[in-house]
């Protein structure tokens, strides 16, 4: 291990008379550069044990940084895209959560609805169906009773003559 320092801002050694860079308190400091100090601390100080733990928690860091970008977006679509949200005082994952199941109760009662409908439906074709059947055996009846008037006024025409 060396006792070596570095310059927090530009990773340079510092010599005794300090660094060319100015002042700069850790606030100041961007995340890179922290990164970068990090990385010089533990490839100096620390064992392959602390390697492979630093290289362990930046792939997890990469990973929530991924997360929390498509939260992020999750969040944007849900105030630009849906009325009225957010409704409560939740996050987005909830949010959506919450708005999916809402949906899929909808849809579970507009599919209830349709069934319903269908099961109308069928109900009136049926009904329709039986008034077909019965109009067109009343049509035929009624066919039936025009001709026997007519047979019934041609032999009452046929007396009238014989008799006349």
């Amino acid at each position: 291990m060396s006792n070596i320092e570095r310059c927090l801002s530009c990773g340079d050694v510092i010599t005794d008379d300090g660094c060319a860079c100015p002042s700069i308190s850790m606030s100041e400091l961007s995340r890179e550069q922290v990164e970068r100090e990090c990385q010089w601390l533990v490839e100096e100080h620390c064992g392959s044990a602390a390697k492979k733990w630093l290289a362990t928690d930046a792939a997890q860091r990469r990973t929530i940084e991924q997360r929390d970008g498509q939260i992020e977006k999750l969040a944007a679509f849900i105030l630009a895209h849906v009325p009225g949200e957010p409704s409560k005082s939740e996050g987005a994952v909830d949010t959506a959560i919450r708005i999916i199941e809402q949906q899929a109760q909808e849809i579970a009662r507009l599919e209830g609805v349709c069934k319903e409908r269908r099961k109308q439906g069928q109900q009136l074709h049926d009904q329709l169906t039986a008034m077909t059947t019965e109009r067109d055996l009343l049509q035929h009846r009624f066919d039936d009773a025009i001709e026997a008037i007519d047979r019934l006024q041609k032999e009452q025409q046929d007396v009238y003559h014989e008799r006349g």
